[in-house]
């Protein structure tokens, strides 16, 4: 299904400012992160966000309480090489420390959800094919 219609749409972590400033206000947008945790264990996880309010993606960034930093290094993802982005700082009591944010941590992939279709639409392809082999099943009984 999600080739047919994509729930959600996968942004390289180097455009984060410029895809907050398209995102209408209240909409999710899903981190992938990687880290280390308190105990200096590598980890990979997700956070989900609220796109919060600001002029700009640059306001709406300081709001979400996020510094982020642009390295000159290249990390590869999925077979792609992309621009490393860490995250600088983040607020104290700011929504990205409640999301589990924290400095030094790697931006891997950002996603925005999208309007799809339903999945209960997928059943009807299927029974199409039911109907399609019985159908065909039932003449041959016949001859």
């Amino acid at each position: 299904m999600e080739y047919v219609s994509p729930t959600s749409h996968h942004i390289e972590p180097s455009s984060l400012v410029k895809e907050l400033e398209k995102t209408p206000v209240g909409q999710n947008l899903q981190l992938k992160v990687s880290g280390m945790n308190p105990y200096g264990k590598q980890i990979e996880f997700y956070s989900q966000l609220s796109v919060p309010q600001g002029e700009t993606g640059e306001q709406r960034l300081q709001n979400l309480g996020l510094t982020l930093l642009h390295t000159q290094e290249k990390i590869e993802v999925d077979g792609k090489q992309i621009d490393k982005v860490v995250i600088d700082m983040v607020e104290t009591d700011s929504p990205a420390a409640k999301a589990g944010l924290n400095w030094d941590q790697t931006i891997i992939d950002i996603s925005l959800p999208l309007v799809s279709l339903e999945k209960e639409w997928m059943f009807i392809p299927g029974l199409m094919i039911i109907f399609l082999v019985g159908w065909n099943q039932r003449r041959r009984e016949k001859s």
